[in-house]
């Protein structure tokens, strides 16, 4: 029996800037599709690393 919840897919693309020496703001999106479950959401990430 296959199991539909294996069969997905996940593409991702991100964009970085770098706001200070040792800081940067850091977004990215991810497109979800699964066979199991059509309704899968998509999502945006969003996050600031720093360095010190």
């Amino acid at each position: 029996m296959k199991n539909d919840s294996y069969d997905r897919n996940e593409w991702t693309f991100g964009l970085s800037y770098k706001i200070a020496p040792g800081a940067v703001v850091k977004a990215d999106y991810q497109i979800k599709d699964s066979a199991a479950d059509s309704d899968v959401p998509n999502q945006l990430n969003v996050g600031l690393g720093v360095w010190f």
